[in-house]
């Protein structure tokens, strides 16, 4: 239940942020004296990301142009906070080392976890990768 009102809360404050506790001091007990939830600090990520979309996933929006140059994303970012989740994160994160779309356009959120082509589609794209650190460790 706190997963999803956390969703809300971001989606009401168009923050990417931590859970709002409901009151100046309860965020502040939480947040070192801070009265609102930190935003998370997207540029600490320090690991290697491998994103995973697809367009017909109601959770994460990714109708942006791939033309479009990072200066006028970034600035529409600013006005639309849900829009475009998959370019947000490739711009925000320091280490994207790759952004793949599903090839299917009916694959939706819930199907990353419980689709019946899955497997092929998502799991093993995932398995390749890391057995790619395996070969490269053993070496």
């Amino acid at each position: 239940m706190r997963t999803i009102v956390h969703f809300a809360q971001e989606y009401k404050s168009q923050r990417f942020c931590k859970y709002d506790y409901g009151s100046s001091r309860e965020n502040r007990r939480f947040y070192n004296g801070s009265s609102k939830p930190p935003s998370y600090s997207l540029d600490k990520v320090n690991l290697p990301v491998m994103l995973m979309y697809s367009d017909n996933d109601w959770l994460a929006d990714v109708k942006v142009s791939e033309q479009a140059s990072t200066k006028k994303i970034k600035a529409f970012f600013t006005t639309n906070f849900f829009c475009q989740d998959v370019q947000r994160l490739r711009l925000e994160l320091p280490d994207v080392v790759d952004a793949y779309e599903v090839p299917d356009q009916d694959f939706n959120h819930i199907d990353f976890l419980w689709g019946l082509n899955a497997p092929d589609l998502v799991y093993s794209k995932i398995f390749k990768y890391l057995d790619s650190f395996l070969t490269k460790k053993d070496m």
